[in-house]
């Protein structure tokens, strides 16, 4: 079977991945790692702790790829059975490591503890593996040169200890099995918020950008990520390529750098441009406060706020007018707009931002359905307001919200169009 020499398939060992009461981030990460430095996944396959079942992912996955990276199945227990599959594979007698078990023996005495026989199972080895110490854990990694050429990595499935050993030694064991090194890839990603996939994509597909680009779509609710990504001979048409699509996108653009993350885009704006934020909530119960404080260092600009959840504490500490919450419920432009008012007012802030809505499960109407909700922007000069809809669960609307009222922020920061109009 033809395979390219960059290719790598990741093999998740443990029955918490399979029955999905633990989310894969181990495979996620590597594969993010493998694409930054050139190589291609081919495969990411999950199984559970059975010695069958991991031997028929070996059996499917090495063929496939230069390099089979294997995690999980490393610990002392009797369901930690990823050495005796991969010795079985290979037709391998298991064996201790001398080196390996004096460690462990001198972390365990350090502790105050008996080394026991299932202890002794984390530094056994298929003969002629070679252990990879992991100074972060008890369980080291081994790497194994199988029969068909390809190179077998395995490490802990404790994200702390697998990301540490790949930084430190798995990534250059990788490269040092390679005759050739694979050639980087140029990429960007667009972060943006506020606009749909589809409509995005549709934008996008109207540049016509050359084949020689890849463009993929990734939607992570409530935010959407575009990555362009070409070989690195191809420099200047990529270069050009980000140039036209950041213009086309630019309004919803937040951030281009790795994990970017809208409440800390906001932060940054609110300490270059030195304003203070207070903020008033009802459905959201907090949580625009908390993304804002999620960001050390928010205490330069972020003065606090209030959850308004009652009519009466919103007429005592935001001076929400009485007839207006009759007159229009408290889910309103009008108690919105006073909300982020009164929030500015009482908090002596130059900025204020106040949502307002209906998160549900019940207390919709026909005129203000489950998920509808406002967004208030209160500054020295004017309040405005948005109107916004969603209907999405409880959790979801609440996010969509706080969102929103950052990004509403961001674009007034910015000077940048707002995506609603004002009411």
């Amino acid at each position: 079977m033809h395979k390219s020499p960059f290719s790598v398939s990741i093999l998740s060992v443990g029955n918490e991945i399979v029955d999905g009461r633990v989310i894969n981030s181990n495979a996620a990460w590597l594969a993010q790692r493998l694409r930054e430095e050139g190589f291609v996944p081919t495969h990411v396959l999950s199984c559970r702790d059975n010695l069958q079942e991991i031997s028929d992912a070996l059996q499917f996955l090495v063929p496939h790829a230069t390099c089979l990276i294997v995690t999980g199945g490393l610990g002392p227990t009797t369901d930690d059975l990823t050495r005796d599959a991969v010795a079985a594979y290979a037709n391998l007698d298991l064996e201790l490591d001398p080196v390996e078990q004096n460690k462990l023996a001198e972390y365990y005495r350090s502790r105050g503890r008996d080394l026991t026989e299932s202890d002794l199972q984390q530094v056994r080895f298929p003969v002629s593996a070679k252990p990879i110490p992991n100074p972060v854990g008890t369980a080291p990694g081994f790497q194994l040169q199988l029969p068909s050429g390809s190179l077998l990595l395995s490490f802990p499935g404790v994200p702390k200890e697998l990301k540490y050993l790949w930084d430190n030694e798995g990534q250059k064991l990788l490269l040092n099995h390679l005759s050739v090194r694979p050639t980087k890839k140029l990429a960007t990603a667009f972060h943006c918020f506020g606009i749909p996939e589809s409509q995005a994509g549709r934008r996008v597909s109207e540049l016509s950008l050359p084949k020689d680009i890849t463009v993929g779509y990734r939607p992570h609710f409530p935010v959407l990520e575009i990555r362009l990504e070409a070989d690195v001979a191809q420099k200047l048409l990529f270069e050009n390529a980000v140039e036209i699509v950041r213009a086309r996108l630019h309004e919803f653009v937040f951030g281009e750098e790795n994990n970017c993350y809208l409440p800390h885009v906001l932060h940054t704006l609110l300490q270059s441009q030195k304003k203070t934020l207070s903020v008033a909530e009802s459905c959201t119960g907090g949580l625009l406060g908390k993304l804002i404080t999620d960001n050390p260092g928010s205490s330069e600009y972020f003065m606090g706020g209030g959850i308004v959840y009652s009519n009466a504490l919103k007429q005592s500490l935001l001076d929400v007018q009485e007839k207006n919450l009759s007159e229009f419920g408290a889910v309103s432009k009008e108690v919105c707009g006073e909300m982020a008012s009164g929030a500015r007012v009482r908090f002596q802030t130059e900025t204020a931002l106040s949502i307002t809505g209906v998160a549900g499960p019940e207390g919709g109407s026909m005129d203000k359905p489950v998920g509808t909700f406002f967004i208030g922007l209160a500054t020295r000069d004017s309040t405005v307001v948005f109107q916004y809809f969603l209907p999405v669960d409880r959790t979801n609307i609440r996010i969509y919200a706080a969102y929103c009222a950052i990004d509403v922020l961001r674009r007034h920061l910015l000077e940048l169009p707002f995506l609603l109009k004002p009411l």
